[in-house]
């Protein structure tokens, strides 16, 4: 029943919400859902840069929570 969104910037993933979670955590528990439904708005800009890390840093730290049953 939550909702996420993912913000880009420059092609670079800079902010997540997911329920009352924003940034790199939103992001991890994000990446634990295995349904739903996608759309995409192009026209939505970003708010701030809140993300820092690469896209490759934040699926690797998604995938080794999920495995350590950390989110």
């Amino acid at each position: 029943g939550k909702s996420g969104e993912v913000f880009f910037l420059d092609g670079a993933i800079c902010d997540a919400r997911f329920g009352d979670l924003r940034g790199d955590n939103a992001f991890y528990r994000m990446m634990k859902v295995t349904e739903g439904d996608f759309v995409l708005d192009p026209t939505r800009p970003p708010s701030d840069r809140i993300i820092n890390a690469s896209t490759e840093t934040l699926l690797l730290e998604a995938m080794r929570r999920i495995d350590e049953g950390l989110v």
